[in-house]
């Protein structure tokens, strides 16, 4: 899967430590996801089973898809041409394409609003 792989808690671990840096609480964060009642649920597990605090709460988990239907409402989202990767999975290009489409989209909704 990748070069070098590493153990799911040292994963969670890593992204802990990394949220922390912004010194926010728990309450002033927000969990951004497509598709985040999969993401929030696969990331607490994970949390839960290593016993490692969440640093997000409940509260703040927002979902891309739906906070774009708000943006385009009462259109449908458009169907705007995202680059394709053949690194299928890879967070990191997940990430990128998901910004891509969100700044697509966002420019689409501009001039119709």
């Amino acid at each position: 899967m990748t070069e070098n792989p590493i153990e799911p808690q040292q994963a969670m671990d890593a992204m802990v430590r990394f949220v922390a840096e912004d010194g926010g609480t728990i309450n002033e964060r927000r969990f951004w996801a497509k598709n985040a009642a999969f993401d929030w649920g696969f990331v607490s597990s994970y949390l839960h089973d290593f016993d490692i605090s969440n640093p997000f709460s409940f509260r703040g988990v927002r979902d891309i898809r739906t906070f774009l239907e708000g943006v385009v409402h009462p259109t449908p989202i458009p169907d705007v041409e995202t680059p394709q990767s053949e690194h299928a999975h890879n967070a990191l290009v997940d990430c990128v394409m998901q910004i891509d489409w969100l700044f697509k989209v966002m420019a689409y909704a501009r001039p119709h609003s």
